[in-house]
């Protein structure tokens, strides 16, 4: 029989919290804990492999203090969303500094356990989307270099015509000091549409963050009409349908346009032997919101290809018509300016697709 004593029993909750370290010590994620103002309480390992910031280096600091100053704004209203929410949850994407210097995009989850005991403070799981972000800017670029070469002979078409109208004001003008007048008020006015078509084009392919400002939806559409019509040939009749009063929504413009110009020229690629395109933009102010819908009588799709209609790549076009980015794109448009899609088509019956934005509060 031995003298030794056995060890004392290991209490359950010590063994649980042992467990659970290890558990975290494998986790990718950042889990930090801040009090109500930001000020870092507890930190996890996983910080120093992220973002390069030794144990301990950050306790007692701010996290606003690394935060890029374009995103301090919603880091601190999110941060305001969880200590007003006891027990939620915020969310909010923002650029973070490396201990090196360059920039960590990372999404953050905010729960308020401020009022829990065993944690007191807001607790913030933050995941490096550095990558995927870089990923969603590359596929948003192909899909603009895909719109911009559908739109090129469209394009230059229109400029066919604003040579041709140059030409016959030049010839003009050797008629008198009147008609050189005339022709020259008809020359500045086509250079202003070329110029104006040009912005357009160099908009679509500029490489670009998002930068949601508040316009009026209504003018922004209406303004396409020129551009629409260069785009779509003699054989399909164009009809746009605007509202008499403003619709204000928070986007950005360049990346709704550039859905709706993409819409459009799908459109026109399901109706080779002609037909009718539809863009109306439909005021719903009791319900807070507005529809924008481009619809086409064209050939249709069946079941399966409108339900994979909206999948990266996937596309019924042969591989030098398309890359199968359009809808794909326009989806993650809507939905960054807090909207939805929907598509509605039937074979040989043509295509409505609607989108629904949520309208600015005055």
């Amino acid at each position: 029989m031995s003298d030794q004593a056995d060890p004392p029993a290991e209490h359950p909750a010590a063994r649980e919290v042992r467990r659970l370290r290890k558990l975290l010590a494998g986790s990718s994620d950042i889990v930090d804990v801040v009090d109500s103002s930001g000020v870092l309480l507890h930190e996890h390992q996983s910080r120093g492999h992220i973002l390069g910031y030794s144990p301990g280096e950050m306790l007692g600091h701010s996290l606003m203090e690394h935060v890029h100053p374009e995103d301090v704004a919603s880091a601190l209203q999110a941060l305001q969303g969880a200590r007003d929410l006891p027990g939620g949850e915020t969310r909010a994407v923002m650029r973070y500094r490396h201990k090196q210097g360059h920039w960590v995009v990372i999404e953050v989850t905010a729960r308020n356990l401020l009022d829990d005991p065993d944690v007191g403070g807001i607790v913030l799981y933050a995941r490096d989307i550095t990558i995927q972000t870089d990923l969603e800017q590359k596929l948003r670029l192909a899909q603009r270099m895909e719109v911009a070469g559908r739109m090129a002979s469209g394009i230059a078409h229109d400029f066919n015509n604003l040579l041709a109208v140059i030409a016959m004001s030049v010839s003009a003008s050797a008629r008198g000091p009147e008609a050189t007048r005339v022709a020259l008020a008809d020359i500045a006015r086509v250079v202003e549409r070329g110029t104006g078509l040009v912005k357009r084009l160099m908009a679509f392919v500029r490489d670009r963050p998002l930068r949601p400002r508040r316009f009026d939806l209504t003018k922004r559409v209406a303004d396409l009409e020129g551009m629409l019509g260069a785009l779509l040939s003699d054989c399909l009749e164009f009809t746009l349908e605007v509202p008499d009063v403003p619709c204000p929504i928070d986007a950005d413009p360049t990346q709704i346009e550039q859905a709706l110009l993409n819409l459009v020229l799908n459109a026109r690629d399901a109706m080779p032997q002609g037909g009718r395109v539809t863009l109306r933009v439909v005021s719903d102010a009791g319900a807070g919101r507005v529809a924008i819908e481009v619809e086409d009588t064209g050939e249709g799709m069946d079941e399966e290809t409108r339900r994979r209609a909206f999948e990266p790549f996937f596309t019924t076009k042969g591989p030098a018509r398309g890359t199968g980015l359009g809808l794909a794109t326009v989806r993650d448009t809507v939905q960054a300016a807090g909207g939805q899609v929907e598509l509605f088509s039937t074979p040989s019956r043509g295509t409505r697709v609607r989108i629904e934005l949520p309208l600015a509060e005055s």
